[in-house]
């Protein structure tokens, strides 16, 4: 499916099975996505009709963080559209925190263009503990990006797709899986920096999935 976000007040929820207080769809269930320390993978299409610039907020992909008034204690996983100083260009960033205080995981997409307008980009966040690694390594984690059908960034077993989370990490509960918007902290937690722009076919999966398979599902429409 194709959804338009307007960049206010929008997004989309898949509860956690601790927090749906909201009531429950009949199309969702609780605990359809509420476990972080075990393989997973987001991905899905999306296209930005407005990209932060330099200065703005960033924009919220997708989201199931729990943002507290300590950076360093805050838990989860969001993929966010952010103003890249550095770059000039806005840029397609992911980030988990679920070690020990301060063990954050940031990888960042980066294509020759950046996050441009009106320009459809697909991703993939795999995180693998299939078995190819051992717990105490740390899981594996596999990026894919692409631009209009175009591969950009396809790290599966190079050893820089290698990131270890060090330490203990910890589940993130009573937080739910949102899509086109992101948590942070305002004076308290809070959901904001909505998407202005459109997702299609955004899937989350609790399990591994393998090159093939996600390759072979990219344009498949649900």
């Amino acid at each position: 499916y194709c959804l338009d976000y307007p960049g206010v007040n929008q997004h989309i929820i898949i509860y956690d099975n601790a927090n749906d207080t909201g009531g429950t769809p009949l199309t969702q269930k609780p605990g359809m996505f509420n476990n972080l320390l075990s393989s997973y993978v987001f991905e899905g299409w999306f296209k930005m009709d407005v990209v932060p610039g330099n200065g703005d907020d960033p924009v919220g992909i997708l989201s199931k963080w729990e943002a507290t008034a300590v950076p360093a204690d805050d838990r989860g996983v969001k993929l966010t559209v952010e103003w890249s100083v550095g770059l000039a260009k806005a840029v397609l960033i992911f980030r988990t925190q679920t070690g020990d205080a301060g063990d954050t995981i940031e990888y960042e997409f980066d294509n020759p263009s950046g996050i441009e307008p009106s320009t459809w980009y697909y991703f993939a966040v795999v995180r693998d503990l299939s078995g190819t690694v051992t717990p105490s390594d740390g899981p594996r984690y596999h990026f894919f990006f692409h631009e209009d059908g175009t591969a950009v960034e396809d790290i599966t077993n190079d050893t820089s797709g290698v990131l270890s989370v060090f330490g203990t990490e910890t589940q993130v509960t009573n937080v739910n899986l949102i899509f086109g918007a992101e948590h942070y902290y305002d004076g308290g937690a809070t959901i904001g920096h909505y998407l202005n722009g459109k997702n299609f076919n955004f899937r989350a999966f609790k399990t591994y999935r393998t090159t093939t398979q996600i390759a072979n599902a990219r344009n498949l429409i649900i």
